[in-house]
């Protein structure tokens, strides 16, 4: 949910920004960007978890295989255990409803 309380997306959770809350004379609502993917490095490879929401679910690319994490909470999870750390993050711009 935005940071004026109006925008619901039916993807699984994942960060979004409002630009209202990081520059000044940005409007709120008008420039909302939901995380899309992120690059990792570990263990001398690179790897990304991309949002598909074809899928409805977060997934991994690696050197040789394609896997299903989940939610944006199971993405967190694989992180933090493996204490992986994103180098590049990619993201969206969220479209409003008129």
């Amino acid at each position: 949910m935005s940071r004026n309380g109006s925008l619901m997306l039916p993807l699984p959770c994942c960060p979004q920004v409002d630009l209202h809350a990081v520059y000044r004379g940005v409007n709120p609502g008008q420039h909302v960007y939901r995380l899309r993917s992120l690059v990792c490095y570990y263990g001398a490879h690179y790897f990304a978890f991309v949002l598909l929401p074809e899928l409805g679910a977060w997934v991994m690319f690696d050197d040789t295989r394609v896997s299903r994490v989940g939610s944006w909470a199971d993405v967190r999870r694989k992180c933090e255990a493996g204490r992986i750390q994103p180098s590049v993050l990619f993201y969206e711009q969220v479209q409003l409803e008129s």
